[in-house]
């Protein structure tokens, strides 16, 4: 189906009903207004009838729906007409509120009173009816002949395999290392565009199948990393993460989180993880991966810190950059 046709129809059926619904929400406005203007009088006169210990008869409740006597802060009811009290169109009504000086000075006394009646609430009532209906009816002509997107094209040409270079590598679920250079520096200009921060991830393993090698953990791998274009095959027996929008810390949590997952999993083998961060530098993509290679050394050597994050000193970063 055409987007743009439906789209535009909404808006304009939208408009429409607003159109009309604010302009009879108007006009009742200003009916109940007159009403009160034109009623206060009888309004006040009968609710002293009722106040004396008389009963109004029906003619005297002609223009008013409904009248309500309280006293105080509690709203003792003294009086509650019964007419339409129960009635739907009581809810559309507008209500208006008298006050009354009380010969109790402790106590006002309030009368609440509705003014339209249906003669007068109908009309307008179905002017919105008539409007919803008319909408319903042409979005049903428009749904009925606006154009069909066309069907896919059955002998259409199947696309093209990809080319060798991009099929993965060290495993048959991960990209090849051959791309991580250029995606880690793609990735390092996006976030520094965003502001963002970029963790890089370099995880070791340890009693892989020596003839599955990376196999034995890549499906792993791809169903815990979100992005899964960003998890690269880097040696034999390692991977490469980019972990976009991500602050070091929470990148060693997420690791730390996989290296449970896995040794949990499959007890035969061990993970260590070193990680590195762009914190906000302005870095080529070999210094990234270095930063994370010293730290994956460090983690191998300390069992009690198996995954250890690269901390650059902002200091000597002012420093190199002075010097350069």
């Amino acid at each position: 189906m055409n987007k743009v046709v439906v789209q535009t129809y909404t808006a304009l059926m939208i408009l429409i009903l607003v159109s009309v619904t604010t302009y009879v929400l108007y006009d009742l406005t200003q009916l109940t207004r007159s009403n009160y203007n034109l009623n206060r009088e009888h309004v006040t006169k009968l609710a002293m009838l009722i106040l004396s210990g008389g009963s109004p008869e029906g003619k005297d409740m002609d223009g008013v729906l409904r009248i309500d006597l309280v006293r105080g802060e509690g709203e003792r009811v003294l009086y509650r007409s019964e007419a339409l009290s129960t009635s739907l169109l009581s809810l559309f009504n507008g209500s208006y509120e008298y006050s009354m000086g009380s010969w109790d000075p402790d106590a006002v006394l309030r009368i609440r009173t509705s003014l339209l009646d249906r003669e007068e609430f109908l009309p307008r009532l179905r002017i919105l009816l008539y409007t919803a209906s008319t909408a319903v009816l042409l979005s049903g002509f428009i749904l009925a002949f606006a154009p069909r997107s066309a069907a896919k094209d059955q002998n259409a040409p199947v696309p093209a395999a990809a080319p060798a270079d991009t099929a993965p590598g060290h495993g048959s679920e991960l990209m090849p290392k051959e791309q991580l250079a250029m995606r880690l520096e793609s990735e390092l200009k996006r976030a520094a565009s965003f502001d963002q921060d970029l963790t890089v991830a370099i995880i070791a393993f340890e009693g892989l199948d020596p003839a599955r090698g990376l196999d034995s953990v890549s499906s792993d791998i791809r169903q815990f990393f979100v992005f899964r274009d960003l998890c690269y095959g880097y040696g034999p027996a390692q991977v490469c993460l980019l972990l976009p929008n991500t602050e070091l810390d929470d990148g060693i949590r997420t690791v730390r989180d996989f290296r449970k997952q896995i040794e949990k999993k499959k007890p035969d083998i061990s993970a260590y993880g070193g990680l590195s961060s762009r914190g906000g530098r302005l870095l080529d993509p070999e210094l990234l991966l270095t930063e994370a290679g010293s730290a994956l050394k460090k983690s191998r050597r300390d069992d009690e810190r198996a995954i250890f994050g690269f901390r650059a000193d902002p200091e000597k970063y002012r420093a190199l950059l002075a010097e350069c």
